[in-house]
């Protein structure tokens, strides 16, 4: 996974992954099952950015970028299908390069998907806000430890969303007390 990392090769990140998931042991009496961690977690996800990094495709950028974020929500929907049950939330919150790549991802895919999409604002990329606006409210993610001006664009972007997102709630509030429904 590390050498799939750093070459940006999805492909073969995934191709491991799968493998070590799928791998019973058949030939050995003490194996014992491979089982992902946040750190592995870490080298998919960084597979993933590095290649959409490089990538001059906004298509495959977005693909790339969904799979982060389609990744993380499914741990934190506890998702069993994908090996991703032994994940420890909490420690994958803890982790601030790792919930900068999941951030950066998000942030990424909705400003890309509003590039391409004249509309001012799909369900995607409100759930991409969504998404975002939570993550950053993250303390891993609230301290100011040597962020690139890449990575403080993204924070503050997604802030500005987390400000957003606050206010329309304040003002839903407020018209369903005016109306009497508190």
């Amino acid at each position: 996974l590390r050498t799939a990392a750093k070459a940006g090769r999805s492909d073969i990140a995934e191709i491991v992954w799968d493998h070590a998931l799928s791998y019973t042991g058949r030939r050995r009496n003490n194996y014992m099952q491979w089982v992902p961690s946040v750190k592995s977690l870490k080298l998919l996800f960084a597979a993933y950015m590095q290649e959409a990094a490089s990538s001059k495709s906004s298509t495959r950028k977005c693909e790339l970028f969904e799979k982060v974020v389609s990744i993380y929500e499914d741990i934190e929907l506890d998702d069993m299908n994908k090996g991703l049950t032994d994940i420890n939330i909490e420690e994958l919150h803890s982790k601030r390069n790792v919930m900068m790549m999941i951030l950066t991802a998000a942030v990424s895919l909705e400003q890309l998907e509003k590039s391409r999409a004249h509309d001012g604002g799909s369900d995607s990329r409100r759930k991409l806000r969504r998404i975002a606006s939570s993550l950053v409210q993250l303390p891993c993610l609230k301290t100011k430890a040597a962020r690139s001006p890449f990575e403080e664009n993204i924070v503050k972007t997604a802030e500005g969303w987390a400000e957003m997102l606050s206010s329309e709630i304040v003002a839903v509030d407020f018209e369903l007390s005016y109306q009497g429904f508190d």
